[in-house]
């Protein structure tokens, strides 16, 4: 009995200092990442709109749709770790983040089901025949690592298709609502470039409203 209880005391004496261990890494990470402003661990949904405006300009609008921590986004312990894994692989000018084809349709399909949750509503009205209206979007994974960016996250960019693939490809004057989307300008034109290149690391989705 006395050797029952002693091997309980060890178990929970051990898991004490794991369950003390991983609160001050966890402390830790958050600290460092809050200085370094630079959080893996976030995902942000961005949508992506240009119009253009008078004189040959366009305008760049970026709006966050959604932002959550990627555990909660991705709930899937190995997906998490393979997107980790690309996003140590970008660089600035290189924010794509690639997949192999075998993992790439499943990363997708899973950021898929969580945008279109965000506009289930839109889905419903649909089936119910009332009136919505509907646009093809493109989306892909990135981690701008350009050192002028406020804050370095994973995004989800999603932009109209017909928009991505025709975006810009000359020096065009862009009405900017701040100074850093300078960076996301040249961030689309590489996706566009990347879209023809690596069609696997993007993905349609349909969205209703």
């Amino acid at each position: 009995m006395g050797d029952f209880l002693e091997g309980i005391w060890q178990e929970l004496i051990v898991a004490i200092i794991m369950l003390v261990l991983g609160y001050y890494y966890g402390k830790w990470k958050c600290a460092k990442d809050w200085n370094k402003k630079k959080f893996k661990d976030r995902v942000v949904l961005s949508l992506n709109t240009v119009t253009p405006v008078e004189n040959n300009k366009y305008k760049l609008q970026i709006r966050t749709l959604m932002e959550k921590n990627l555990s909660d986004f991705i709930q899937n312990d190995q997906m998490e770790k393979i997107i980790k894994k690309a996003i140590s692989n970008t660089k600035p000018g290189k924010p794509l983040l690639f997949f192999s084809q075998e993992d790439a349709w499943y990363i997708l399909n899973s950021v898929l089901n969580q945008i279109v949750f965000q506009f289930a509503d839109g889905i419903i009205k649909k089936d119910m025949g009332l009136k919505v209206n509907s646009q093809w979007y493109t989306f892909c994974l990135t981690f701008e690592k350009e050192e002028d960016l406020l804050m370095k996250k994973l995004r989800i960019m999603i932009i109209k298709r017909e928009l991505l693939q025709n975006f810009p490809d000359d020096n065009s004057s862009f009405v900017l609502e701040s100074y850093t989307h300078n960076i996301r300008i040249e961030t689309l034109r590489t996706l566009k470039e990347e879209l023809r290149k690596n069609p696997h690391c993007f993905m349609n989705v349909e969205i209703y409203q």
